[in-house]
């Protein structure tokens, strides 16, 4: 009986000993297999995050013959410092405001409050203080006309008239009585009334480049998300050739970002751009060529259309395969309950499209908030800082300017903001009934 007892235990103990070698290997090939992954996050993400980190609480330059120092947080201090200063119109000894032209130049006015404008041949023309030309009847009777309806009109008054405020660089530049705006660069204004709002930062080009990249992906995500669902629908059916429609809207995404960007760089060319071309021919000649990345109002817009026309498909295959996973018998049994299609949308595809619609969501966000090669290639951040975005600043930042440190920061601040803004995506989507 003893000599079978061991046996029998002998018999139990091996099999163990097999299952733990087996699980051994098994977790040695594991680690085998994620060793290259681990390396490449370490070597591109998170020793670079590190050393951006680190960097970010110095002066370190690229190339410099001075020593790099600790300086706390002034990088930080001047990335994010904003302030608002609302600014007054000028006005004369009396009290009167005082206006200035389009050009700048200052608008005299009469003791009864007319602008005294002149032609081009010098001479005086009466303008009230609307704006409003003055002219004369026969016998000496002033007639109020409105400039924009006279005819024909009379290009020496083409201009806007303004109130007058002070140069911005007055409250900024060594002045005692505001110490707080010292060194501070203007970024916004706009007026309103007799007040001009103006928003001040220590890092003028980067907050518009913020501004840039939320008015982008206010822009892309829902239009792009919503093209791709869209197209998704069209070619999620079981007809003839549909592979073939699939494809024709995935291609551009296969093509390279820079190739796309420099083709479309010659279809919005000012001259012979191929968008101006058909919009004449389209129009017999009526439609005048615009400069599409050369203006403050379009650029933006321009650059936004290519970006929505290349990644769409992507997006679109993403959908697709969403919409693979729904049950058919979900729609056999709101067909049987009488379903239109926008009740089987809303009650079966879209609710089923949930972790979809997240996982979209979050990845057109993160690719809004990274644009930098169609801007670096199609306006260079122009016109005007117009499009010029944060990964774009820093890559000027660190790179062409050789400041490492404000470049790092910037790329610390980005790091943190994409963290959030996921985080807070991930928060508002989520699913409470699951």
């Amino acid at each position: 009986m003893a000599n079978k007892n061991r046996g029998s235990s002998a018999e139990t103990i091996r099999p163990k000993r097999r299952r733990s070698r087996a699980r051994s290997q098994e977790s040695r090939a594991g680690w085998l297999m994620a060793t290259p992954a681990i390396l490449l996050l370490l070597a591109f993400l998170i020793i670079p995050f590190f050393m951006a980190f680190g960097f970010a609480f110095t002066n370190q330059r690229l190339i410099s013959p001075n020593p790099t120092e600790f300086v706390g947080l002034r990088n930080f201090k001047r990335l994010l410092t904003v302030r608002y200063v609302p600014i007054e119109a000028e006005t004369d000894e009396a009290g009167n405001l005082l206006y200035v032209n389009n050009e700048g130049d200052d608008i005299e006015v009469d003791e009864n409050g007319r602008f005294i404008v002149f032609d081009v041949d010098g001479d005086q023309i009466p303008v009230d203080a609307n704006g409003d030309l003055i002219e004369t009847r026969p016998d000496g009777t002033p007639i109020m006309v409105d400039m924009g309806r006279r005819q024909p009109p009379i290009p020496a008054i083409e201009y806007e008239a303004t109130y007058k405020f002070p140069r911005t660089r007055t409250f900024t530049r060594d002045n005692p009585d505001f110490p707080k705006l010292d060194g501070l660069q203007e970024a916004f204004t706009f007026v309103r009334g007799t007040t001009q709002h103006t928003i001040l930062g220590g890092d003028a080009v980067f907050l518009k480049s913020l501004l840039n990249i939320f008015y982008f992906a206010a822009v892309i995500v829902p239009i792009q998300g919503g093209l791709g669902l869209g197209l998704a629908l069209l070619v999620n059916q079981k007809l003839r050739g549909i592979n073939f429609f699939r494809a024709i809207y995935f291609i551009p995404v296969v093509i390279s970002m820079v190739i796309v960007s420099i083709l479309w760089r010659f279809i919005y060319d000012a001259n012979n751009g191929l968008l101006n071309n058909l919009l004449g021919f389209f129009t017999a000649g009526l439609f005048k060529p615009v400069d599409w990345l050369g203006s403050v109002k379009t650029a933006m817009p321009a650059v936004m259309m290519m970006s929505i026309w290349q990644a769409v498909g992507f997006h679109m295959i993403i959908w697709l395969a969403g919409l693979q996973t729904i049950p058919s018998m979900l729609y056999e049994a709101a067909d049987i309950d009488g379903a239109n299609n926008w009740q089987k949308f809303r009650y079966v595809t879209w609710p089923g499209l949930h972790n979809t619609f997240v996982f979209v969501l979050i990845t057109i966000t993160m690719a809004a908030f990274g644009l930098f090669t169609q801007i670096d290639i199609m306006t260079r951040g122009g016109p005007l800082d117009s499009t010029t975005t944060v990964i774009h600043q820093m890559v000027q930042r660190g790179f062409q300017k050789q400041d490492i440190a404000y470049g790092s920061t910037i790329s610390v601040f980005f790091f943190l903001m994409v963290l959030s803004v996921a985080v807070i995506q991930r928060f508002l989507t989520r699913d409470d009934a699951r």
